[in-house]
């Protein structure tokens, strides 16, 4: 054996979503996986048995190099001292993987994960030197989903179908670029994170076109004689079916989630929704029935002192 330049490969995915009849929330994802190889060595590579590793010998490591990190401390100024000046922030919320039920107890690490995987073409195969990607199917499965119409109301009008699913087997699924299928049509590509066996990942399958959401939100804005201040958030929401069949489907809100003392944020009205989480999301489980419609309201309201110049 020996090693050579100018040949590489990069995985790559195909999935299609098929939901089961009666829209019952239950579907099935077919999940190919490929390498997609290229090769300009100027040998010629014809009817060779290949074999596809992650490991990287001729990567070389070392350690990264250290520099100080100084910290100062200075006095408020008496600006600062008498206002507190209060910025709000989207956070993203890091977890390891999807929500749900796993088969291990602990994952391994994304970049490295232990030992190189190792992957064999199904039957031998010519690989031509000129450098352009040819693809090797290396894996093949069938995942059973909980497919759901999830609707992000802050974010889009739309709702989307998010496939919740469970990685069955001992091989993990690699990083890489994945054509998206819904049934026999193609909605595009998307990006597939490194998925370990056993772990709870989603996936998702595009807009479903016949439902449409109008959002409004209003604010009265109090002041007390102190200078105590409060704002009430009204969030107003209409959903709209504009198909013949009844459709399920999750929305999601959020309201501001406090993290200095004095500034408060408390739920007044939340009728349709579920409970409210630590993060400040809160879900409302709705079924339209065909061409129906349905409004719901959130509100809250903001306090805080005299000496907060709050965002809003």
């Amino acid at each position: 054996s020996y090693r050579s330049p100018c040949a590489l490969w990069r995985p790559e995915h195909w999935a299609q979503l098929r939901v089961d009849e009666g829209d019952a929330g239950q579907g099935t994802i077919e999940l190919v996986t490929y390498a997609t190889a290229w090769q300009a060595t100027g040998e010629r590579w014809e009817d060779v048995s290949v074999s596809f590793s992650t490991a990287r010998p001729s990567r070389a490591s070392s350690p990264p190099l250290l520099a100080d990190d100084v910290l100062r401390s200075r006095k408020k100024a008496p600006e600062e001292r008498r206002r507190i000046v209060v910025e709000s922030r989207d956070e993203t919320l890091s977890t390891t993987g999807a929500a749900g039920v796993r088969s291990v107890d602990e994952m391994p690490g994304v970049d490295d994960g232990g030992e190189p995987l190792q992957y064999r073409g199904a039957a031998p195969l010519s690989l031509p030197s000129n450098g352009e990607p040819f693809r090797v199917e290396i894996g093949r499965r069938q995942l059973d989903a909980k497919v759901v119409r999830l609707l992000r109301g802050e974010a889009s009008e739309l709702a989307h179908l998010l496939a919740k699913t469970q990685l069955e087997g001992s091989a993990p699924l690699l990083a890489g670029p994945v054509r998206i299928l819904r049934g026999d049509s193609l909605l595009g590509r998307a990006k597939l994170d490194f998925v370990a066996p056993g772990e709870a990942f989603e996936m998702g399958f595009g807009p479903d076109d016949a439902i449409r959401l109008r959002r409004r939100v209003q604010t009265k804005r109090h002041e007390s004689l102190t200078g105590q201040q409060r704002i009430e958030f009204e969030v107003l929401l209409y959903l709209s079916n504009l198909s013949n069949e009844e459709r399920a489907l999750q929305l999601v809100e959020r309201i501001p989630v406090s993290e200095l003392d004095g500034l408060h944020v408390e739920l007044k009205e939340s009728e349709g929704f579920g409970a409210l989480d630590e993060d400040g999301l809160i879900i409302a489980e709705c079924k339209l029935a065909g061409n129906g419609q349905q409004k719901l309201k959130l509100s809250f309201n903001v306090e805080a002192p005299a000496k907060m110049v709050l965002p809003f």
